[in-house]
Order: structure tokens, then sequence, then C-alpha cells
């Protein structure tokens, strides 16, 4: 169990888009003249739209197809059987190319599991609890970490280190005022504490919606509600960001307290919803 690590094929995949969705959103800070940074946020906005549509609807069409595949990964192991499995052999009537007789691969296998687990029935039970548990609990809980959130949105807490060293020079003899500080402190806020506390309330709405339609219109409709949905909810993010910056000497201790209501309500969001979704199978 403690060795067990799991993952998608698409996980490198996904990784590198919302990767590429933070560097281009951030650029724009970073270049922008530090004489007026408002105007580097909302130049920030066009190339995270134009990213963000090129890569979040294929994003959002993966992860929905991963939440209906796990479903289809517990249905076949809930069913798993010997009885219906099938073997090359005995598709081959036990005979090689040449007409030679080759053993019997379910002979030996079902041996291998009498002599391990005792007798077929204990090795079906035991996949269909002990391992379905341990394949659902590292392929829905333990992919999406919080190292992993932190990994593919780092780009945002180099741009604030940017902006900090940038203010280096800065007259300010308060540390606890100093704007290289400031940015530092916002920075890390946003990275530790905004990202994370996002990322399961989008994980939900993959999860949610991840049932698949037969029409085709149907099932582009609900890849764009569920991008739209997670966009808002990013683009909250930056508009407390945003907002307090409006707050002057105070614009720091706003936003954290920002950020800590909004970690609050999206984490209580996400559980909620889990709560209601989990009993009914969905």
């Amino acid at each position: 169990k403690q060795a067990l690590i799991a993952r998608p094929i698409f996980f490198g995949s996904i990784s590198i888009a919302i990767f590429i969705f933070f560097t281009a959103v951030c650029i724009p800070l970073t270049t922008a003249p530090l004489s007026d940074l408002f105007f580097g946020q909302l130049l920030s906005i066009g190339p995270g739209v134009l990213v963000g549509l090129v890569v979040g609807y294929p994003t959002i069409l993966t992860l929905r197809n991963y939440f209906q595949n796990l479903d289809i990964m517990k249905q076949q192991l809930l069913k798993i059987s010997f009885d219906t499995s099938k073997s090359a052999c005995c598709d081959q009537g036990h005979q090689s190319p040449s007409g030679h007789p080759i053993l019997c691969d379910r002979k030996v296998v079902k041996e291998c599991v009498n002599i391990w687990f005792g007798s077929q029935e204990t090795f079906e039970q035991h996949v269909r609890s002990e391992v379905l548990e341990i394949l659902t609990l590292s392929l829905q809980e333990r992919v999406f970490t919080m190292t992993w959130v932190l990994a593919v949105t780092s780009p945002v807490m180099w741009a604030f280190m940017d902006l900090s060293a940038s203010y280096l020079s800065h007259p300010e003899t308060r540390l606890w005022a100093h704007p290289s500080v400031l940015l530092l402190i916002e920075g890390l806020m946003l990275w530790l504490l905004g990202f994370p506390s996002v990322k399961d309330l989008l994980l939900m709405f993959c999860r949610v919606a991840r049932a698949k339609h037969q029409n085709l219109y149907v099932e582009i409709l609900k890849n764009l509600l569920v991008m739209f949905a997670c966009a808002f909810i990013l683009a909250i993010l930056f508009g407390l960001y945003v907002a307090s910056t409006f707050a002057g000497d105070f614009r720091t201790v706003v936003w954290v307290g920002e950020l800590v209501l909004y970690a609050l309500c999206t984490r209580l969001s996400a559980h909620g919803m889990k709560a209601v979704v989990t009993p009914f199978g969905w």
C-alpha cells in the first residue's frame, strides 16, 4: 500500500498546459513598467484569456473523461472474475503457430492465485475490496496533490519574486511597509493559500459533469460550462487581488484577509459538493 504509485498517462500534458497558462498570465506582470502595475495586471488578462481558451477546453475534456474512466475501472474491478477473463492460449486451442502444444496460462494463473490467496473466490473478493480501495484513493485523491499545485502554479511566485526584487532600491526604511517585502508576502499567500484552495473545487466541477452525453453539441456545451465555471472562480481570485491594490498601505492586510475568506468559501463549497455527490455515486 505504501509503495504503490499510480499516475494517469495524461498527467504530464495537463501539467504542462496549466504551467503554460500561468506563464502567459505572468509575463505581462514582469514586463510592464513598475510605475503602472495596475496596467500590467490588466495587460495580463489578454494573454490569460487567449491561452486559457486554447488549453482550457482540452484540459476540461481530459479531466471529465478521466473521472468517467475511473467509474468504468470501478465497475470492471467489481465484476472481475476468472470465468469471464480471456486467455490467448485458450483462443489458440493451446497450440503454437507451429502446431506444438503450449501450457494454459489460465490454469497456471489460477494455481498461483490458489497458492497465494487460498482460493479463487478469496482473490476476487480481495480485488473487489482492498485493491479497488487502494486504486481509487491513489487515482482520485493522490494525483492532484498540494505539491503538484505548487509546481504548476510556480510562474506566479516567480513573477512576484521578480517584482519584489525590482523594488529593493525603494527608499522606504520600514521593513513592514517596504514594497519589496509586501509583494513577496502577497505572492507567497497567493501561491501557498490561494491556488491550493481552488484546486478541489475545480476538480469537483469536472467530477460532477463527467457523465458523457450521446449528443456532440451537448458534450461541447458541458465542456464550455465547466470551463467558464473554473474561469469564474479564478477570475474572482484575480479580482480580489486587484481590489486589494486600492487599499493603499493596508493592501497586504486586506489581501491576506480576502484570501483567508476566499479559501474558506472554496474549501467549504468543495466539501459540500463532495458530500452531496458521494452518496449518489456521482
